[in-house]
């Protein structure tokens, strides 16, 4: 079983084509010696781009013409918006999946290229931190990158506060608004969720052979489309700013910003040291007043500092408590 059909690798071929002649119809004849396939497979791969949102306007004798297009992290919508090597340069869109990080393990189980990136419109059985379920509607970004190239077991946990760095920074400058890092995992805008990242590893002996790394952003999601307990604490991207921010001009950032961070970390250079002090000032809770869960303990402390491997330091009582691992649960910034 090959990660990517060819008729995936044919639609994008197809996009292109219609993208590098945006003003021009294109007949049926031309794209059929283009690629060397029959006119009746030409209007079934048409078809099935129409149902994902992809607009064309067909007239007899002159052919086909691309009017628009969707909103929808589809490989050739993405390029343009990307200034990276390899993350985002493949990439594998469904309308609707169970999980993008059980899908984009099953592609580099499959060999996937490193950079794959698996996205839907929708997720059924999304994967939150601590096997939760994770809320996404149709409104989200929803994507997975599959990573490959092999970093240290025991730097494993700073890939997530990368992606955090990475993500918080992109939206800050494209949007202008005060993005926040929650630790570990998650960004919040006026103290309410905006965005989760799940990072979930494959290693062998010392080194991670394999990560995917999930990226839930809630870019246009409507309140009443997530579960009643989660109502009062997320919120979406808009309508935060007056902008229409697509879903490709946000991965691309994202990634792109990504990209450097995670190519230090593969080679054991400064990874999550060379950004710490950005994740401290970008840090919602730091030197506030936070009760932490750690397994069956709570610990109520002040967040006093993160150590290049995303260890929380927290001062309780006059004593200094150190936080590897843990989930927030209160915070006097909220």
């Amino acid at each position: 079983m090959s990660w990517r059909t060819p008729a995936d690798a044919l639609r994008n071929e197809l996009i292109e084509l219609f993208l590098n002649h945006p003003t021009e119809s294109l007949s049926g004849e031309t794209i059929s010696e283009h690629f060397h396939i029959s006119r009746t497979a030409i209007w079934k791969h048409l078809e099935h781009l129409e149902s994902l949102g992809f607009v064309f306007d067909a007239a007899p004798r002159r052919g086909y013409r691309l009017l628009s297009t969707p909103d929808i992290l589809f490989e050739p919508l993405l390029q343009p918006h990307l200034s990276t090597h390899s993350l985002g340069r493949s990439v594998l869109y469904r309308p609707v999946i169970d999980s993008t990080n059980r899908w984009a393990m099953e592609l580099a189980e499959h060999g996937a290229p490193h950079g794959t990136v698996a996205s839907a419109k929708e997720q059924s059985a999304g994967k939150g931190r601590r096997g939760r379920m994770w809320a996404s509607p149709e409104g989200g970004l929803w994507m997975t990158l599959v990573l490959t190239k092999p970093i240290p077991l025991s730097r494993a946990g700073e890939l997530t506060l990368l992606a955090g760095v990475a993500a918080a920074q992109s939206l800050r400058t494209l949007t202008g608004l005060d993005i926040r890092i929650k630790w570990p995992n998650d960004l919040l805008l006026n103290g309410r969720k905006l965005c989760g990242i799940l990072a979930e590893i494959r290693a062998e002996a010392e080194t991670v052979h394999t990560a995917v790394l999930g990226i839930g952003l809630n870019l246009t999601v409507a309140r009443e489309d997530v579960p009643a307990l989660l109502q009062e604490t997320m919120i979406s991207l808009s309508p935060s700013t007056s902008s229409p921010w697509t879903k490709a001009r946000v991965a691309g950032a994202i990634l792109s910003a990504l990209e450097p961070l995670y190519d230090s970390l593969c080679q054991d250079a400064a990874g999550f040291s060379g950004v710490r002090s950005e994740w401290i000032a970008l840090c919602a809770h730091m030197q506030r007043t936070i009760t932490v869960r750690l397994g069956e303990q709570v610990v109520t402390g002040t967040c006093v500092d993160i150590d290049e491997r995303g260890t929380l330091t927290i001062e309780v009582e006059g004593k200094r408590v150190q936080v590897p691992s843990g989930e927030i649960v209160r915070t006097e910034v909220w």
